[in-house]
């Protein structure tokens, strides 16, 4: 059985992990909502974190960085996140 509980409180991850692990926990939610980085105005994380490849803003393009901001069902569907 999924564990609901963990829906009822607030999630403090990177939210393209958290949302494809709830996905293979068997949990669904129908929203998610997220402070967004803005196009290449600052660097969350220091040089050398393991997540530093991951991290939204630093795209080299304003033609890269839309797509990383949109989850969808196909995103979750078709790509494996580091």
């Amino acid at each position: 059985m999924p564990d609901v509980a963990r829906l009822n409180r607030t999630q403090v991850s990177d939210c393209r992990r958290a949302l494809r692990q709830m996905r293979r926990d068997g949990l669904s939610v129908q929203m998610c909502v997220t402070s967004s980085p803005y196009f290449r105005l600052r660097s969350y994380l220091p040089p050398g974190h393991p997540d530093k490849a991951t991290e939204i803003g630093l795209e080299p393009t304003p033609a890269t960085f839309i797509p990383s901001l949109v989850l969808n069902r196909s995103f979750l569907d078709h790509h494996e996140l580091h």
